[in-house]
């Protein structure tokens, strides 16, 4: 059964909290951008001002724009029901330019569709198996607005819990998160 726990004011205050440190670390490094790339251009010589100026207000502005449509993106979210209906796990590989070679890697990957509009959700992991073998194909599924991972319906099987709002893994008969101090969607 879906927990009534996620009325708990603790969610709300995550939610409001995870907006504020967005917005706040989108904004110390667009502050970091705009001075450090006049800097490295008089250093350097390779850039001159304006342009070194103009360059870090550019990269400055893109984080502070991606800061804020995350914020936007999370504000029009919505609570909705959903089933795991795939799960599929890839090797795959790439170039590793430290290393000047190939490296493989494991992609865990499981698909979550919607009930309301059938939409499919797709979520990957890539060498940690530990979220894909949480979910079984079938298992009934709640988004909760503005939160990470997914409330399982039925949970008398598991032997931990994630948090619903920071992922984080949890002892099975604690009642709040260790991390972030939210109530436990039992």
């Amino acid at each position: 059964m879906y927990s009534p726990e996620i009325d708990d004011p603790a969610f709300d205050k995550y939610r409001k909290n995870s907006r504020s440190w967005s917005l706040i670390f989108s904004g110390i490094i667009a502050v970091i951008a705009v001075i450090a790339f006049p800097v490295y251009g008089e250093i350097s010589g390779e850039m001159e001002m304006p342009y070194s100026f103009f360059y870090g207000l550019g990269i400055g502005g893109m984080f502070v724009a991606i800061a804020f449509f995350q914020v936007i993106s999370k504000s029009r979210d919505s609570t909705w029901d959903g089933v795991v209906v795939d799960k599929q796990i890839y090797d795959r590989r790439r170039f590793d330019n430290n290393s000047d070679s190939y490296t493989t890697y494991t992609d865990y990957e499981y698909a979550v569709r919607r009930d309301d509009n059938g939409k499919v959700y797709t979520h990957s992991t890539e060498n940690d198996a530990t979220v894909y073998n949480y979910y079984k194909i079938g298992d009934k599924v709640r988004h909760h607005k503005g939160l990470g991972l997914y409330e399982k319906y039925d949970k008398s099987k598991d032997t931990f819990l994630f948090c619903t709002a920071c992922s984080s893994i949890n002892e099975i008969t604690d009642e709040y998160c260790f991390r972030c101090k939210c109530p436990l969607l039992k």
